[in-house]
C-alpha cells in the first residue's frame, strides 16, 4: 500500500492538480475533514472508503484511523490511501508536534510507502498550468470511467477525462513485454533486413521496441517507413525519423488498400513489425498485392497481474474505454463478462468487433484513434451528440 498526504491550502479548495485528481479517482481509502471530503467528493471513485471527521478533531483521532487503515490493508500492495491534510498542520511552527510529521513517522516505522503531495503538484504528463476547478464542471461530471490502456500510455486519456469532469479509474489490463528471446530474434531480423526497403509499424510499441534493439535506428534511417496511424507516426517523428506513408484512416485494411504498389518507389520487400497477437490483415494483404513480407514479432502483449483489490475499483463504474481487442479479452478475463460497465466505448472497428464477439453491447465507436475522439465518443454516447459513431 501507499499513503499519499495531499496538502490542502489552509484558506480553501479552489482547484486541484491532475495528479491529485487521478489519486482521488483511484483511491481505496480517503481520510480527512468532512468539509474537505465534500469539496472533492466529485473526484473520488465509486468504491472508495471515505473516513470523514467534523473538525475540530483531536489529532489522535486521525492517527488512530490511519493506524486502522494500515492494519487492514498492510498486505494489499496495490492499495492507495489518500490523507487530506491542511498546510497549517505540516509543522512550519513546531515540526515535532505536526500531524504530518507524526503520521509519516508512524508509516516509516511500519515500513509503509508514503508520498507528500503539495497543492501545486502536477502530473508529469500534464501541462503545469492545467488544473481541475472545484466544484467540478463539464459534460462528464460524476461519470466514473475505467481506462484499460497500458499505464505508460493512459495519461492523455485520463487528463482529458479529468478536464471533462469524469472520474478516471486506471486499470491497465495489458502490459508490453520484450523477453530476451524476443529481443534476440528481433536483432537477427534487423541484421537480415534489406536496407532501403519498406518497414511497416502497426503500433508505437513496435517503434519503441525496434529503436531499443541493436541496429534498430540504423535500419530505420535507411528504410522507407509506413505507420498505421498518427500516434505511431508521432512515435517515429519524436525519435527523429521520417515517415513516408500514412493511410487516410488508421486501420489495417486502409493501409493495405492505399499502400504504394511494389516497385513504384522501392523494392517489393516489406518488414512488418507487430505484436505477437496482431492480426494478419497487413502482412497477408500486402503479400496478396505482390510484396514479399517478413513479419517480425517486436513485442508480446501480456495480461497484467491485477490484484482482486484493484479489480474492486472497477465495480460500479459507469463506463469503460477499450483501446484494442486485447484490452477487451483481458478485461473480461479479469472482471468477468457480467461485471463490465454497461457504457462501452471502443477505439476502432477491430475493437468494436471484439466487443460484439464477446457478447457485450457497444455504446459508441471513436471516429479516430486519438484520445480526444475517445472522450468525445463517450460524451456523445451519453448526450446523443459529439465526435463519435453511436451504436444503437
Amino acid at each position: 500500500m501507499t499513503v499519499y498526504f495531499v496538502v490542502i491550502p489552509s484558506e480553501s479548495w479552489r482547484s486541484i492538480s491532475h495528479y491529485v485528481g487521478a489519486l482521488l479517482a483511484n483511491a481505496d481509502v480517503v481520510i480527512g475533514d468532512a468539509k474537505d471530503l465534500d469539496a472533492v467528493r466529485q473526484c473520488i471513485g465509486p468504491n472508495a472508503e471515505q473516513i470523514a471527521f467534523v473538525a475540530p478533531q483531536e489529532e489522535i483521532t486521525y492517527e488512530r484511523e490511519l493506524h486502522g487503515v494500515v492494519d487492514r490493508h498492510r498486505h494489499d500492495a496495490d492499495a492507495i490511501v489518500v490523507r487530506l491534510i491542511h498546510d497549517d498542520r505540516c509543522g512550519d511552527s513546531d515540526p515535532s508536534s505536526a500531524p504530518l510529521v507524526r503520521e509519516s513517522g508512524f508509516l516509516s516505522r511500519e515500513q509503509v510507502d508514503f508520498e507528500v503531495v503539495p497543492p501545486a503538484s502536477r502530473d508529469d504528463h500534464s501541462d503545469d498550468r492545467r488544473s481541475i476547478s472545484l466544484p467540478r464542471t463539464g459534460p462528464l461530471v460524476n461519470v466514473s470511467v475505467v481506462v484499460t490502456r497500458a499505464r505508460h500510455q493512459s495519461a492523455p486519456i485520463t487528463d482529458l477525462l479529468l478536464d471533462s469532469g469524469a472520474i478516471p479509474i486506471v486499470i491497465p489490463v495489458i502490459d508490453i513485454e520484450v523477453t530476451g528471446e524476443l529481443r534476440a530474434a528481433l536483432d537477427r531480423a534487423i541484421d537480415r533486413h534489406e536496407q532501403g526497403t519498406w518497414v511497416v509499424f502497426s503500433s508505437r510499441n513496435a517503434v519503441a521496441s525496434v529503436l531499443a534493439s541493436t541496429g534498430g535506428r540504423t535500419l530505420l534511417e535507411n528504410s522507407r517507413i509506413a505507420c498505421i496511424g498518427p500516434a505511431t507516426k508521432m512515435a517515429c517523428v519524436d525519435a527523429g525519423l521520417h515517415v513516408d506513408f500514412l493511410p487516410t484512416i488508421a486501420d489495417a485494411a486502409t493501409l493495405v488498400r492505399e499502400f504504394p504498389p511494389p516497385g513504384s518507389i522501392s523494392s517489393g520487400h516489406v518488414t512488418f513489425f507487430a505484436s505477437d497477437i496482431a492480426r494478419d490483415v497487413i502482412d497477408r494483404g500486402l503479400a496478396e498485392r505482390g510484396y514479399v513480407v517478413d513479419r517480425i514479432v517486436a513485442y508480446a502483449t501480456v495480461r497484467s497481474k491485477v490484484s482482486p483489490f484493484v479489480r474492486h475499483r472497477a465495480r460500479g463504474a459507469d463506463a469503460i474505454i477499450f483501446t484494442s481487442a486485447s484490452t477487451v479479452s483481458a478485461s473480461i478475463a479479469l472482471f468477468g463478462v457480467g461485471h463490465i460497465p454497461s457504457r462501452i466505448v471502443a477505439i476502432g472497428p477491430a475493437t468494436s468487433a471484439a466487443v460484439r464477439d464477446s457478447g457485450l453491447v457497444l455504446s459508441a465507436e471513436a471516429s479516430s484513434r486519438g484520445p480526444e475522439s475517445l472522450v468525445e465518443a463517450l460524451i456523445g454516447s451519453l448526450s446523443g451528440h459529439g465526435d463519435r459513431r453511436v451504436v444503437e
